[in-house]
């Protein structure tokens, strides 16, 4: 997963990127969250029947209550 953040008043862009669990590590993300984050970018299988991608899943597609 990539975080883009404005790093200064001239707008530039600065972009990290690190796998899940770094970002857990690092925010102490909830293992909830993070289980959706990983679906989401692929690091986990989808948990539903037919996704739209075999690899991932997409926001819309994770229930209300998650």
């Amino acid at each position: 997963m990539q975080v883009k953040l404005v790093s200064n008043s001239r707008g530039y862009n600065q972009i990290d990127k690190r796998w899940i669990d770094k970002y857990c590590e690092m925010w102490d993300i909830p293992k909830k969250i993070v289980s959706i984050l990983k679906r989401y970018t692929g690091e986990e299988i989808p948990t539903i029947k037919k996704p739209k991608d075999k690899r991932r899943m997409f926001a819309n597609e994770f229930l209300n209550s998650e």
